[in-house]
């Protein structure tokens, strides 16, 4: 059986990924992997050593090779074309009057995606400015709207205590969080010291107490 890792992306998103080719690997360091239609560069985040259960078509792809140094330079040159793309995005956005929030702009490795994740406060009829889009930078535009804690996730940031967002650190999935979980920890319930950055409640007021100031 191929080894599995855990494989960090822009945003802290994580996916796992099987090194079916047997490459000699390291942790902490940049590969590149599988994606639908193409190719990502990620980050070697964790060699998984448990057995983990998979849903019927939801198995991991392939880590296809070690990052090299011309790899890492073409993801440095796409970092630096994203700023520049998501301002362009937010100006033709503006043009077709659309109520969007712009969060981040992220291109594919091999340059044939481009992913708008964008916030609003209801759906929005975005097909006129995907066709745009993709007759601008001739790739595949794919426009998604995330909540206010995915937001906060790709954004980045450190919270009332001073340590790096839960959700940019370990958690992969948010849960449901009620005041509840501050009552039963005798926290106070003013706003300011139980919400995060996304304005929501704090993650870690379901398992981390010492994280919050009474």
């Amino acid at each position: 059986m191929a080894e599995l890792y855990l494989v960090e992306f822009k945003g802290s998103r994580k996916e796992f990924f099987f090194n079916r080719y047997y490459h000699a690997l390291t942790l902490n360091s940049y590969v590149i992997v599988e994606v639908e239609r193409g190719e990502e560069l990620g980050y070697l985040k964790k060699k998984i050593e448990t057995e983990v259960s998979f849903g019927e078509g939801n198995h991991p792809r392939s880590i296809l090779r070690p990052a090299g140094s011309e790899d890492a330079a073409r993801w440095e040159y796409l970092r630096d074309q994203e700023e520049g793309y998501k301002y362009e995005v937010i100006d033709i956005i503006s043009r077709h009057g659309l109520p969007m929030k712009v969060v981040d702009v992220e291109c594919q490795f091999d340059g044939n995606k481009m992913t708008v994740f964008f916030t609003a406060d209801h759906r929005v009829d975005f097909r006129e400015l995907v066709k745009d889009l993709a007759a601008r930078y001739r790739m595949r535009i794919e426009l998604r709207q995330i909540g206010v804690r995915d937001e906060a996730r790709r954004l980045g940031g450190y919270g009332i205590c001073g340590r790096e967002q839960c959700c940019n650190s370990f958690i992969r999935n948010f849960e449901p969080i009620s005041t509840q979980h501050a009552r039963e920890q005798d926290l106070p319930l003013n706003p300011s010291k139980i919400s995060g950055n996304c304005g929501r409640l704090l993650c870690c007021l379901r398992y981390r107490p010492t994280c919050t100031a009474k």
